[in-house]
């Protein structure tokens, strides 16, 4: 199994800002939690917030806009003595090399934060379930016109979730949908000029005394797909392919400081029974929209 086990590219949030932050170990929890929001997104949702359907046009709209880096999932996933197997593809269609960050791929899963407040449709919220790590790299690796690069995944059968404001930590289960992101950089040039700027951005800024490109220009490109997660054997299939019931504000902070809290725990299952007496997870809702 051969698994890129590297920290989170998010696209949409790793644009650079005008500071660089570093931390350390000896900054204790909070630091490097504080270090993970900077750089990863690990205290915040990794999509805005969005119903059913308006998932079903984003994964369309996808689809339509031609990248030169295509992401297929080559079978359907399948779970395997308590694994989510996910086989993927990368296959560069452009007539030049493209440049995989070593950070990613990244999946994430659908959580309905709706709470029964929508009627015709759902608010998700995704949540990373694979990709996020406290190491980050602004390393990448050469993908060659024509090429493929083939990786199988595991993925266990629940993630943690945290709410900073309610302070409670919880686990999911892995169901519903799944969202797949792989980062590059469409030359070799994008890629150094990415990685200049997070060493010294005031000497990429002032080089040559001439403007430099604005650092969202030079930010790694996506590519996105979205796919079924099937029902695991060792739940419930009524209502399996839903997505879990969540909080807004509820994300994956990594790494995982805590586990160790008892209080943030014990808050956490109490909002796991909550939502399972208002939403027993083992019973198929129909809605108006005919999106389960």
């Amino acid at each position: 199994m051969n698994e890129n086990r590297r920290a989170e590219y998010d696209i949409d949030r790793f644009a650079p800002t005008a500071m660089k932050f570093l931390a350390t170990w000896s900054g204790g929890a909070q630091v490097l939690l504080a270090m993970n929001l900077l750089f990863f997104g690990g205290w915040r949702s990794n999509a805005r917030s969005f119903d059913i359907p308006s998932a079903r046009q984003e994964t369309q709209l996808e689809k339509d806009v031609p990248t030169p880096l295509e992401v297929r999932v080559t079978a359907p996933p399948r779970w395997e003595n308590g694994c989510l197997l996910v086989t993927l593809d990368r296959m560069n269609h452009s007539s030049v090399p493209v440049f995989l960050t070593k950070m990613g791929p990244y999946f994430y899963v659908a959580l309905d934060v709706s709470r029964g407040e929508a009627k015709t449709s759902q608010a998700i919220e995704w949540v990373n379930v694979y990709g996020d790590s406290d190491i980050r790299s602004l390393e990448a690796d050469s993908l060659a016109p024509g090429a493929t690069v083939h990786n199988e995944f595991c993925l266990g059968p629940t993630i943690w979730v945290v709410n900073l404001k309610k302070e409670t930590r919880r686990e999911i289960p892995i169901r519903g949908k799944l969202r797949v992101d792989v980062s590059y950089f469409p030359t070799e040039e994008f890629w150094k000029r990415n990685k200049q700027w997070y060493i010294d951005p005031p000497a990429y800024l002032e080089r040559d005394g001439k403007p430099n490109d604005p650092p969202g220009d030079i930010a790694p490109k996506r590519s996105r797909i979205f796919v079924a997660i099937p029902c695991s054997d060792t739940t419930c299939k009524p209502g399996c392919t839903r997505p879990p019931m969540g909080l807004p504000g509820e994300v994956r902070p990594v790494p995982d400081v805590y586990f160790i809290t008892p209080e943030w725990n014990d808050r956490g299952r109490l909002v796991t029974d909550e939502l399972a007496r208002k939403f027993p997870p083992c019973s198929e809702v129909k809605s108006a929209g005919g999106a389960p």
